[in-house]
């Protein structure tokens, strides 16, 4: 889904079908951008292109980047090594097969129209 928040800016973001939030990009300031990332994040989720690291704190996160090294998003944080794997596993399965859904107008800009 693609979605804007209350200053305009526009991310794209994959939810797994139980409704959790698995990615997100950064966000933009125009929405055909955002779309361009979905392509990105589903092309570099293809190749593999993701490497694993640990923050301060010593929990482990994945980092999906492009071809040039270059990082697209960041996923969640993880305590141990294994549910950090088992995340990206599920969002380079769920990338491969995401629909893009269009986000529901808020009621009072559909009452405007």
């Amino acid at each position: 889904i693609v979605e804007a928040n209350e200053e305009g800016k526009f991310s794209a973001k994959l939810y797994a079908s139980n409704g959790q939030l698995m990615l997100a990009t950064e966000e933009v300031a125009q929405r055909t951008t955002a779309l361009k990332a979905i392509e990105s994040v589903k092309k570099n989720s293809a190749e593999g292109n993701f490497i694993i690291d640990k923050d301060k704190f010593g929990r482990f996160y994945y980092k999906l980047r492009n071809a040039q090294k270059s990082v697209i998003c960041i996923g969640e944080a993880y305590e141990k090594l294994d549910s950090c794997t088992s995340a990206l596993e599920s969002v380079r399965r769920f990338a491969a097969t995401a629909v893009l859904v269009e986000e529901e107008k808020p009621a009072k800009e559909t009452a405007k129209k």
